[in-house]
């Protein structure tokens, strides 16, 4: 669904983890029975509407991120400390049959400083809430891709209680965040965003649907217009753009925190707004919000 992305990122020289969720939300999850020394298979289970048990996902979902943080990034929850992962810490292969040695390709070349954590959908709010249940300094980025929050419940400001929602929990933590939506996708935010001190950037595609941020429209893009998961926008235009948004926000953030003033959250939105205006020209138009101008 998403190796585009994964792949395109790793190009460009991310060392990109792609989480297979046993939650019973993934078309086919694989783990390896240890006892047996074989992978076997857990298939999805259909859940939509059952916030309860998504919920219950949600939790299975967050705890995979952080294991998957700490076995390439070992010591990173105790804050924002400056530790690599050595070829002692990298985690072993297990999987049967593979001789691939992680510990030989990535020792010494993981900086824990730099950890993005990205999701589409439901993986968007899995990314929230691992933010909203990490210590500070555990994931340093956020890429929310149509971010699917309704298993969120609803926020109420009144609520003495709402300080501890997922959204607020994790503007808390203070994570740079980036939003791409497509057209009128209705996700609310702003509980996030009002309470966020770190810098923000929200992007709304016109002409996109839903599924145009998976690799559904590269993989069959006629049947996905045809049962309505497609938009109107080129497909490879709006991918080179959600990449290239990307890798903008997360050179700016970082440019952000090393500064730390003001001047550097309004260079954000304009050099933003600067990047996407080469896609006027292709069709594609944007709606954007940004941290600086609160």
């Amino acid at each position: 669904m998403y190796a585009a992305l994964c792949t395109s990122l790793a190009s460009q020289g991310y060392l990109v983890a792609a989480i297979e969720h046993r939650d019973g939300s993934a078309s086919c999850a694989s783990h390896v029975d240890e006892s047996a020394g074989e992978v076997k298979h857990e298939l999805y289970r259909h859940t939509d509407g059952n916030y309860k048990w998504r919920t219950t996902q949600l939790g299975v979902r967050t705890k995979e991120i952080h294991a998957a943080i700490a076995a390439l990034c070992p010591g990173i929850g105790g804050g924002r400390g400056k530790k690599r992962a050595t070829r002692a810490t990298i985690p072993e292969n297990v999987f049967p049959g593979s001789s691939f040695d992680a510990s030989a390709h990535f020792a010494d070349l993981i900086d824990h400083r730099r950890v993005v954590a990205a999701g589409h959908s439901f993986g968007a709010a899995s990314v929230l809430a691992s933010i909203a249940a990490a210590k500070p300094g555990t994931i340093s980025r956020a890429v929310l891709l149509d971010p699917w929050i309704d298993p969120f419940g609803i926020y109420d400001e009144t609520d003495q209680a709402c300080a501890f929602h997922p959204l607020r929990a994790a503007a808390a933590n203070a994570v740079p965040t980036l939003v791409m939506r497509s057209e009128r996708w209705n996700a609310d935010l702003s509980p996030f965003t009002r309470h966020a001190d770190s810098p923000w950037l929200d992007v709304e595609v016109k002409g996109t649907k839903h599924q145009d941020f998976s690799d559904i429209a590269f993989r069959m893009p006629a049947i996905a217009r045809r049962i309505g998961m497609k938009g109107d926008v080129d497909a490879r235009r709006l991918f080179e753009m959600k990449l290239g948004l990307i890798d903008f926000f997360i050179e700016a953030a970082t440019a952000i925190e090393a500064w730390g003033d003001q001047g550097e959250r309004v260079k954000l939105r304009s050099s933003a707004l600067e990047l996407l205006r080469t896609y006027r020209d292709e069709g594609i138009t944007v709606r954007v919000k940004c941290s600086s101008a609160n």
